[in-house]
């Protein structure tokens, strides 16, 4: 079929700017490496999404709508950290190593585009805020109107900005293209 629609990595390996070839990883295997890393934060912001949802509906039940919005901010705050820390860890062991703790279990190596070797602090910078940067976006706009909408919309924004890898000839995500960096199973070049 010539009109079928393909997702994710459409060839087994790509050629860096170096004039090197270095495999490409399965969509599959990524979203096993980001599921790992995402346990410790994603406890935490379940936690602050439940707490949010027990406020909302004691304000409700309460009928004092405005009452509970100061203490909404203590969920908001612990997602702000959450996003934080995550993105603060994220950028410490990919600049240092080339792997988070999940990336390593599955055997992968974030590497620079450009020669195949582990990501600077700057790059990796950028690979780990873009997700929390398009979470607390929806986070801080919708807020006012509606906490758990907010949450959702949040989660949908951060999800995205991984999922964007799917359509992508070569597997890389909205995160990878703007750090120039890309999941690989070796590094091109001894780091």
């Amino acid at each position: 079929m010539a009109g079928r629609i393909r997702f994710g990595p459409q060839q087994p390996e790509i050629t860096l700017r170096s004039g090197e070839n270095v495999p490409l990883v399965r969509l599959k295997e990524r979203a096993a490496a980001r599921a790992i890393d995402l346990v410790p934060a994603g406890l935490v912001l379940v936690l602050a999404t439940a707490l949010m949802g027990c406020l909302a509906y004691a304000s409700l039940a309460t009928g004092d709508e405005y009452e509970p919005y100061g203490w909404l901010l203590v969920p908001l705050a612990i997602v702000f950290v959450a996003l934080f820390l995550t993105a603060a860890y994220e950028t410490w062991a990919t600049s240092a190593t080339g792997q988070t703790r999940g990336k390593r279990m599955k055997g992968i190596h974030v590497v620079r585009l450009r020669d195949g070797r582990k990501p600077g602090v700057a790059a990796s910078f950028v690979r780990a805020a873009l997700p929390a940067a398009a979470s607390l976006c929806g986070l801080t706009l919708i807020w006012r109107a509606s906490p758990l909408i907010a949450t959702l919309v949040a989660a949908a924004l951060y999800c995205l900005t991984y999922l964007s890898a799917f359509w992508n000839r070569q597997g890389r995500a909205w995160h990878d293209s703007l750090s120039q960096t890309l999941a690989t199973t070796r590094f091109a070049i001894d780091h």
